[in-house]
């Protein structure tokens, strides 16, 4: 159904023939499969007042919980023709925007030439989110050839909004759903927020903090190496639940956005508009669930796309979370589930709260015993703390896990217990650790060292059918989506990098692989045994052996070049991959140098990364900034990531052993028109190529290649890297890259 359709309905007036719109195609609904009237009939504005997800889709409030609806003025029809398998069943709520006038809601069915009132019901007002109005209600559905039809018409006199509009009727997620004939598992994604797994049993800690958690490794898969993607919320659930390092781009821009707008702005990121978890599951014929603890996973963020049902207050407490869970949970019918379950519990410990700390207390009577203080020491502002005060602060830490876990255990118990419980998948994880004073940091954000790029993984079957395996090899969280994906029969989307660890959790090898983890300011590529450190826009560099030094306590980046230069490669390799901005690849030859400059009128959407000896960037008038990237005599190979801000320009320069590169010499092919002559500026918007020719004397083999991600190029390769004209080992390099076949 197209958005025009919708937009063509209208009448207010009491006697109005009703606007009618149906689709006039009869959609074929196979076993396991959903048919979602919000997606079908998608298109129509929201009133002023009703939130929108960031793709559009209008929303209702009700008790905490976010739903999607049809928004209709009053009188209106909709009718769909649907052809069904049997033991199909319709569910819905119905509802007015505040200020509406009184309306009823109806619902009839045509089945083999006879009509059927399904419902009728008359609502007069809001009534606020616990109205009986507000609960869905199920319908069953004879197998065939079936119409429905969702019909409102007013009662009394139309009333007027504030603004001087009709109010809207709402039908709340009208959705059919078909039982399925194969047995999908449930699945339960269980995100516990900066969760060390070093702080549990089951990874070898002491305090005995995690027995349920323990219980489920011990009849599970446990991973002992798993990587997170970043080391804050935000980027970090952005990565595992759409499967892509995209989100190491955008986390300084949502951070931005958040303070300049305020805590309750809705921030237009971009969190969930691709491809992600939810949505490849929907698809697939699962109902979406998800209960978040706000903050990060607040729905300004946009975490909710995806979500037939999106239960979030801001820091909420686990036990009111596990309610509403447990409320929601029983009215699935039978069909295959999925449920997001994030909470701050863990974090929580910071607010000082004392979950659990009776099993840990030491008597301890110093200065954080004021709740103020704690803030200030985990944030790292509280520069004067003893041993004494550190250890407190890991046993309100602790406290909180044994909390956490406790809730989890009884949660997961009753669960198991239900009918429908029986076929379930459970995943935990943390989106990053926790640091309490290694490396000078406290708390998270920081540079991703292994205290915050540590985290949990455990997977649980009901059925058992992975009898207490763990897992030594290095996975990253990247891999979480395909592989819950796999487990309920689902494709992966196109553009996630990750891969199904699958194989893994029964039993069997899986290849090792490069991970990337990250924040604002530093980069970590981790290959096997070697851990590499950079920081955006400056020049250290850390490496270490993870496997003679796991504390990170020797730096080897100056003893260790060949292996550093190898790590240098594999995090270009990950981060062109990624990075959404512009690509300048350099080949130079290793008795020169060279410096690489790019002027930004309007400074950069995101930090840079630039793979030279030396990274600075400059300040240039007002908003500009100036990136300088120095490469020294026996470096070949480089990249320089860069995304210029949007509405402004970019020149790109060059200096070749001191020697101002001829402008000549540069080219930039936009959209396959003509070469033009530089200064080399670039439009942000521009889908742009830029070759330099390598010059004929003074015997110097240099060049300069500069693209956009893989993805917009790979169907438009220039005609000069057709021709041959790249170095041998930058070609190699750059197909690994993913920039030529």
């Amino acid at each position: 159904m197209s958005a025009g359709l919708l937009a063509a309905v209208g009448g207010c007036g009491r006697r109005s023939a009703p606007p009618v719109v149906e689709s006039g195609q009869t959609v074929t609904l196979s076993p396991g499969r959903i048919f979602r009237f919000t997606d079908h009939f998608h298109g129509r504005a929201a009133p002023t007042g009703l939130p929108r997800r960031m793709d559009g889709q209008a929303q209702v409030l009700l008790s905490d919980v976010l739903q999607p609806v049809l928004c209709v003025r009053v009188p209106h029809v909709l009718r769909q023709k649907l052809a069904l398998p049997s033991g199909a069943t319709l569910r819905l709520a119905f509802g007015l925007t505040s200020g509406g006038a009184a309306t009823r809601f109806t619902v009839r069915m045509r089945h083999s030439g006879k009509s059927t009132q399904l419902l009728s019901n008359e609502v007069t007002r809001w009534g606020g989110g616990q109205a009986a109005n507000w609960t869905p209600r199920s319908f069953d559905l004879p197998a065939g050839d079936v119409e429905l039809e969702l019909a409102v018409e007013l009662v009394g006199k139309p009333a007027r909004s504030q603004e001087g509009t009709t109010a809207c009727a709402l039908w709340v997620n009208p959705l059919v759903l078909v039982p399925s004939a194969a047995a999908r598992p449930n699945l339960v994604l269980v995100h516990l927020d900066a969760l060390r797994p070093d702080h549990l049993g089951c990874y070898g800690y002491a305090r005995d903090t995690s027995p349920n958690l323990d219980r489920l490794a011990a009849h599970g898969v446990l991973f002992e190496d798993a990587n997170a993607t970043a080391t804050w919320t935000y980027p970090s659930v952005q990565g595992y639940l759409t499967s892509n390092h995209q989100s190491l781009s955008f986390g300084r821009e949502v951070g931005d956005a958040l303070s300049a707008t305020g805590a309750g702005a809705v921030v237009r990121g971009p969190a969930l508009t691709g491809a992600s978890l939810q949505g490849q599951l929907r698809a697939a014929g699962y109902e979406t669930l998800a209960c978040t603890g706000g903050g990060y996973l607040d729905p300004r963020f946009g975490f909710d796309v995806g979500f037939d049902w999106y239960w979030s207050t801001n820091y909420a407490l686990l036990p009111d979370q596990l309610a509403a869970v447990k409320d929601r949970l029983p009215r699935t019918h039978g069909q295959p589930f999925f449920l997001f379950l994030q909470t701050y519990e863990v974090h929580h410990y910071r607010k000082g709260f004392g979950h659990g700390l009776s099993h840990y207390s030491h008597g301890y009577a110093g200065k954080l015993t004021n709740k103020d203080l704690i803030e200030e020491a985990v944030s790292g502002r509280l520069r004067d703390l003893t041993p004494a005060d550190r250890q407190y602060l890991r046993d309100l830490y602790d406290g909180e896990v044994r909390h956490a876990d406790e809730l989890l255990g009884a949660f997961l118990d009753w669960l198991f217990a239900q009918p429908w419980g029986k076929n379930t998948v459970v995943a935990v994880i943390a989106d990053h650790g926790e640091a309490f004073g290694e490396h000078g940091q406290m708390g998270h954000c920081g540079v991703p060292y292994r205290e915050l790029a540590h985290v949990p993984l455990i997977f649980f079957r009901s059925d058992h059918e992975w009898p207490g395996r763990r897992v030594k090899q290095p996975v990253s969280l990247i891999d979480l989506t395909p592989t819950l994906l796999d487990l309920a029969s689902a494709p992966p989307a196109k553009g996630m990098v990750g891969r199904s660890l699958a194989p893994r959790l029964e039993g069997r090898p899986l290849p090792d692989r490069p991970m990337l983890c990250g924040n604002t300011a530093s980069l970590m590529a981790r290959e096997g045994r070697w851990w590499y450190l950079t920081w955006r826009n400056t020049q250290p560099e850390e490496l270490y052996d993870i496997l003679r030094d796991p504390n990170q306590q020797h730096n080897l980046a100056a003893s260790a070049p060949d292996e550093l230069a190898h790590m240098r490669g594999v995090l270009a390799q990950l981060a062109a991959q990624s990075a959404r901005g512009y690509h300048l690849a350099v080949t130079m030859p290793p008795a020169g140098d060279m410096m690489i400059a790019v002027e930004s009128t309007a400074g950069y959407d995101v930090p840079t990364l630039g793979t030279g000896d030396t990274t600075t960037v400059h300040r240039v008038g007002k908003g500009g900034q100036r990136l300088e990237v120095h490469f020294a005599p026996g470096r070949a190979q480089h990249l320089v990531l860069f995304d210029p801000a949007p509405g402004g320009t970019a020149t790109v320069s060059a200096r070749a052993n001191d020697i101002p590169v001829e402008a000549g010499r540069f080219h930039l092919g936009k959209n396959g028109a003509s070469p033009q002559a530089v200064p080399i500026i670039l439009q942000s918007e521009i889908q742009a190529s830029l070759i330099s020719e390598r010059p004929a004397s003074k015997g110097q083999d240099w060049g300069l290649w500069l693209w956009l991600p893989p993805a917009a190029v790979q169907s438009r390769q220039p005609e000069a890297l057709r021709s041959g004209k790249l170095p041998a080992d930058l070609e190699r390099q750059l197909k690994a890259l993913g920039y030529l076949k």
